[in-house]
């Protein structure tokens, strides 16, 4: 049968056991008898199973955005064949950066793109990821009073790495010239030459995470750099969610994720046949 597949970038320091309960809820939901669904999990060199280069050991420019979205290009072409009919990128936080990176640079190759808890912008201070943790706490406060139950994520499980150190040097891609501001992001993803944006994008933000409202390069002004070329882009606000929307909130996050691919496939087949 025909598949569309899903490419997931985690967030910083998680591994790709971060998917689990969002991937097993959205196999479980997916409706089509003649169009199956392949989700394609993996961690970032240095991170979790995966090791760095051997022979690029010494160099920390391996550690890049751009390295990340070439190994992922070659997974893919490893796993992808002529039954693969579609492909949509995700990431979560950090994991939405080299998602943007990965539809930027293949384009071509991208039916739609998948933004959990998006920013661009300088958010490693301490005042900032006070903001998230403190945004967290508000949704879990919020989700009890509604008496809203989702699987608790097992951060054991989650935050395994093979080599801390590595880890570490992996998740500072961020901080590398070209991906080190908002400013020089859409520089360096050459959005500001783009006229025109050919596949939906959809930004999924906890109505808690400081990341909607950041600026510069937070997924509101995001909106408007996307909505400005011609990008069919929608912003989804998820109801008593912070930061680390699909670890706290992996059903509600499948079910969003679950809509947009479902509307973004019919309107491939609607353009298809015009």
């Amino acid at each position: 049968a025909q598949y569309v597949t899903v490419l997931c970038f985690n967030g910083a320091f998680f591994n790709l056991q971060l998917w689990k309960h969002w991937a097993e809820s959205l196999l479980e939901s997916w409706a089509s008898s003649s169009i199956g669904l392949r989700i394609v999990l993996h961690d970032v060199r240095g991170s979790g199973e995966s090791e760095p280069c051997e022979r690029r050991k010494k160099e920390n420019d391996q550690f890049t955005f751009d390295t990340y979205v070439e190994d992922a290009h070659y997974l893919l072409s490893q796993v992808a064949d002529e039954k693969q009919i579609s492909l949509f990128v995700c990431g979560m936080a950090w994991g939405s950066r080299p998602a943007f990176v990965y539809a930027s640079k293949y384009a071509e190759k991208v039916s739609g793109l998948m933004l959990y808890d998006f920013s661009i912008g300088v958010s490693t201070s301490e005042a900032w990821s006070g903001a998230q943790k403190y945004g967290a706490k508000l949704a879990k406060e919020k989700r009890v009073r509604l008496g809203i139950i989702e699987p608790v994520a097992n951060m054991e499980a989650i935050t395994k790495h093979k080599s801390k150190k590595a880890c570490m040097l992996a998740m500072a891609a961020t901080s590398k010239v070209g991906y080190d501001s908002a400013e020089a992001f859409l520089k360096t993803v050459g959005l500001k030459e783009v006229e025109s944006i050919l596949y939906p994008i959809i930004m999924m933000m906890g109505e808690f995470d400081p990341n909607l409202i950041a600026s510069p390069g937070g997924s509101k002004e995001m909106l408007k750099e996307f909505r400005d070329r011609k990008g069919v882009t929608q912003l989804a606000i998820l109801d008593s969610t912070g930061h680390a929307s699909v670890k706290a909130r992996p059903l509600l996050c499948a079910k969003v994720a679950l809509d947009f691919l479902h509307r973004s496939q019919y309107l491939h087949r609607v353009s298809s046949k015009v």
